[in-house]
Parts: C-alpha cells; structure tokens; sequence
C-alpha cells in the first residue's frame, strides 16, 4: 500500500527518532555504556551550570542525580511509549521491547541496591511512584506484544488491544 507524502514523512521521522533513542532496548552491555555517556554529558552541562552560578538544571547534578533513577524516568516516560506504538506497526521490533524490559528491570535493581547502599529508607511515596511506574510499563509491554489486557478483576480482555491483521 502507498503512504500519502505527509503521512511517509511523520512515519520516517517516528523511526529517526526511535532509532535516536533506542538504547535501552540494545542488549544491556551496550544500553548500559550509553546511558553513563549521556549521564557524564549531562553532569558535565551541570557543573559548567553551577560554575556559572546558575541552577543546576533536573537530573544534571551529579550530586543529586542518581543514574539509575534517570535510566528507569527516560525508559518508563520516553522510551516505552514510543516504541509500544512503533511496535503496533512494525511488530518485529518486538525484540526491542523484551531488551527493555530486561534492561529496565536491571535498572529496578541498580536503582533499589542504591538506596539500600545508602541506607536511606525509600519515602512511601516513592515506592508507591515506583509500583505505578511498573504496572505503567507492564501495561506498555503487554500492549506491544499485542496481548489482551486482563481487566481489574483478571477476567476479561480489552478488545481495543489485539493482534494487527497479517502484513
């Protein structure tokens, strides 16, 4: 089937900019490699920031900023929207999403193994964060692998979320 010329173009552009932010769905050496880049730029950005007496800008403060935080933030809000729709299309990007989820959940624990470091009791509100964003992403995986969604009570499916017809 033909694309209208507008439609090709945001297509392409979703794909340009899935590719430019897909690092956590690569194997977890490499996803973890990217983000301690991104993290020493934005730390970098941070301290010019604070030398120039400025504020420090969100998660560019190598003081407060825990990476792995970041990692989950960027995965959970940018990442995994993006690539369970991109999924829906193109469904042999599935393995994408199972590298995430991977990577994510070795985010989960690197995150919980800071804190325990620390030996900072986590608030109450942030496990409550944390629990929401992972049925957040569990409900963003279910949907990429197009399988249905059980309701509240687990019975049932979301008839709006189901295989594609065949390509």
């Amino acid at each position: 089937f033909i694309l209208k010329s507008k439609i090709r173009m945001t297509l392409l552009k979703v794909l340009v900019h899935s590719a430019d932010i897909s690092n956590p769905t690569k194997d977890w050496e490499v996803s973890k490699e990217w983000s301690e880049r991104v993290a020493k730029e934005f730390f970098a950005q941070g301290d010019a920031e604070r030398k120039l007496g400025l504020p420090v800008s969100a998660n560019m403060d190598r003081v407060t900023t825990n990476k792995a935080k970041m990692s989950l933030g960027f995965i959970d809000f940018i990442v995994a929207p993006l690539f369970t729709n991109v999924v829906k299309l193109l469904p042999a990007g599935s393995e994408a999403i199972e590298s995430m989820a991977s990577n994510r959940e070795k985010y989960q624990q690197l995150y919980q193994a800071s804190i325990a470091k620390n030996k900072t009791d986590m608030p109450d509100e942030e496990k409550e964060g944390l629990k929401r964003r992972q049925t957040m992403f569990n409900n963003f995986k279910r949907r990429a692998s197009m399988v249905p969604v059980e309701d509240e009570e687990g019975g049932g499916d979301d008839s709006s979320i189901s295989k594609p017809p065949g390509l």
